[in-house]
Parts: C-alpha cells; structure tokens; sequence
C-alpha cells in the first residue's frame, strides 16, 4: 500500500544545525512537545 502524510506543517524556515543542515533533532523534539501537550504521545 502507499504511504501519505496525516498532516503537513507550512514554516517560514527551518532550524539549521552550525553547518547549514536541517536539525530534524529540533523537529521531532518539537513535535513530541506538541504531542505531549494534547496527550497523544504514546512513548518514552
């Protein structure tokens, strides 16, 4: 089967590491944070 996104997020920019890449450290800490907040996170 094929796999689709369950929601997309539009943002002004990303948070950048000291080098230039993306930091998806920051990203998926902000989206458990979000998570958190509406009691829907499930892991650790």
């Amino acid at each position: 089967k094929w796999s689709c996104p369950r929601e997309i997020e539009f943002r002004d920019s990303l948070p950048k590491t000291l080098v230039g890449k993306v930091a998806f450290n920051v990203l998926e800490q902000e989206e458990i944070a979000k998570l958190k907040t509406a009691g829907k996170f499930t892991g650790n």
